[in-house]
């Protein structure tokens, strides 16, 4: 008997928001949801320049640190196991994320700071007000919605 299993491929689906809580409820198995998010005011601005997506954004950061990750070039953008496996190939830190956008907007970052990302944040406890613009209304009132930011 083998314990190795193949994880059936997500569905893809192109779904307006308004469709969503149907899909949901109808799904047996992961949806990939395309487009989903593409008429968000943060999508068009995020996707002009990281000078554009600092604009935007900063209208709604608050002050307090999130958990910032960083690995060196070498790491490819990949983030895991250092070699030996007796660590991470990346190190963590908190800062604002005023600064991680200094970080990621400066051409003469060090090395180490090569890939730099924010993940599973909650939205919001950091950016107050983000959702009232960009948001998907989901069936569980209770739902938890992050952000990701990185190069």
């Amino acid at each position: 008997m083998s314990w190795q299993s193949e994880a059936a491929p997500a569905a893809t689906m192109h779904c307006a928001p308004s469709g969503l809580e149907a899909a949901l409820r109808d799904a047996d198995e992961p949806i990939v949801f395309k487009q989903l998010a593409k008429d968000w005011p943060a999508v068009r601005h995020c996707g002009e320049s990281l000078a554009a997506a600092n604009r935007y954004l900063a209208r709604f950061w608050c002050d307090a640190p999130v958990t910032v990750y960083a690995a060196a070039a070498a790491a490819g953008g990949r983030f895991f196991y250092n070699d030996s496996f007796t660590g991470f190939n990346f190190q963590s830190a908190k800062a604002t994320l005023a600064n991680v956008f200094r970080a990621l907007a400066n051409p003469r970052r060090e090395d180490r700071l090569a890939t730099i990302y924010v993940g599973s944040t909650p939205v919001d406890q950091w950016l107050p007000g983000f959702r009232a613009e960009n948001d998907v209304p989901l069936p569980a009132s209770d739902a938890l919605a992050s952000f990701w930011l990185g190069n």
